[in-house]
């Protein structure tokens, strides 16, 4: 007969022999569902190993699959999912605050869009594409803090969600860096390609109250942008933009 968890945790010992480390992940393992497959009376070695295996495999698979769905695939950065999800946050933290009395908590939506993306896939391929858009999200991370959020939507289309700002001010310098940040040369397999971006602005609360306001703003400012290219505009003022030399 089994005596639950002190019968599993004497089985385990026995078959992971070699240091706590693995105890602890046979432990986990029976958490995650192997202790189902634990018949009273009748448990043999193997068949313990087996059913711990499939537990790990089975959690293994579940957290990718939940990586997945918040996740780009290709950049690791976050999914247009988690990022409707994480600027719903934000914008029910800023209402809770009500600006902290001080002009504070307003959010920044960045929609960014690559100028030259397609030629760049079509002259040097998918491969080193898909290489370009993986340094561009590390090149996006290093522009923003960690508290703020960068996502692909797909494509060569980027947000950045940026938190707790004062003004539009103080958005500018964020977008300036952006772009020059994009401007130096990406290195990639002996290649050395050069790119711009445009980018399109939005506000909460003076431009939307909705992530999907600020989304559909910041998508019709960026297009704005574009006209100029390596530029950025806010949908709201727009003779506030800047077109990066």
């Amino acid at each position: 007969r089994t005596r639950g968890a002190d019968f599993q945790r004497a089985i385990i010992r026995r078959k992971y022999r070699g240091g706590q480390d693995n105890e602890e992940t046979g432990l986990l393992a029976t958490q995650a569902g192997a202790q189902d497959y634990l018949v009273k009376g009748r448990v043999s070695s193997w068949f313990l190993v087996r059913s711990i295996r499939y537990a790990i495999e089975r959690k293994r698979f579940e957290s990718r699959l939940e990586y997945l769905a918040t996740h780009d695939d290709l950049t690791g950065l976050a999914n247009r999912q988690l990022f409707n999800y994480t600027l719903s946050l934000a914008i029910e933290r800023s209402r809770r605050e009500q600006y902290d009395h001080s002009g504070h908590g307003k959010i920044a939506v960045m929609l960014l869009d690559l100028d030259n993306f397609k030629l760049i896939n079509d002259s040097y391929g998918h491969i080193h594409g898909d290489s370009f858009l993986r340094a561009v999200a590390m090149r996006l991370q290093n522009c923003v803090r960690k508290s703020d959020t960068v996502a692909r939507m797909g494509g060569d289309e980027f947000t950045l969600v940026v938190e707790d700002i004062q003004s539009w001010q103080d958005v500018s310098p964020i977008a300036e860096k952006v772009l020059a940040s994009l401007n130096e040369p990406f290195l990639l397999e002996g290649h050395r390609i050069k790119t711009t971006a445009s980018i399109g602005i939005s506000l909460y609360p003076e431009d939307g109250l909705t992530p999907e306001t600020l989304l559909q703003y910041a998508d019709i400012a960026m297009y704005i942008a574009k006209q100029d290219h390596n530029s950025y505009q806010y949908y709201s003022r727009p003779g506030e933009g800047q077109v990066l030399e």
